[in-house]
């Protein structure tokens, strides 16, 4: 096989690919349905600016039929430098677009002083079983996070 011939093979190999992996995806279809019920979220998060992921994450979280996170069923723990923590999951509101494209955000309170998480982009699995997203801390947008979910 000469170069032509390996990149016209190439080529079509490619567009094949594109085609069926266009048609996979226009196959997945979700809306904010698939996430109601109960995720455990693991992650890590830190400050971008030192260029350290500083804690790592643990959550539950109760997502019901309005995107709307309850707060008195949802809780995280998370691991830094200095021991582990708990805080309260107060609120939150999650959108799920019919392309499995998931935002919103997620408000932690520790002794009153809460922090709202924002949700930049994630995507939803295609079984609706596996949640990933990644956002950053609103009013410091150098603490970003990193999330995956397993629904329970």
């Amino acid at each position: 096989m000469n170069n032509t011939e390996t990149i016209k093979s190439m080529c079509m190999y490619v567009g094949l690919s594109i085609v069926l992996l266009s048609s996979q995806l226009a196959q997945a279809s979700c809306d904010l349905s698939d996430a109601v019920g109960v995720w455990k979220i693991y992650g890590v998060s830190g400050n971008t600016f030192n260029g350290k992921m500083s804690e790592t994450d643990r959550c539950k979280i109760k997502i019901n039929s309005s995107g709307s996170i309850v707060g008195s069923s949802s809780a995280c723990k998370f691991r830094d430098s200095s021991g582990k923590h708990e805080l309260d999951v107060d609120k939150g509101n999650i959108e799920v677009n019919k392309h499995c494209v998931v935002t919103g955000f997620i408000r932690l309170c520790s002794s009153g002083a809460c922090v709202k998480q924002i949700i930049e982009h994630g995507t939803l699995s295609a079984e609706k079983n596996v949640i990933s997203f990644v956002g950053y801390s609103n009013p410091d947008p150098d603490l970003v996070f990193f999330f995956t979910g397993l629904k329970r």
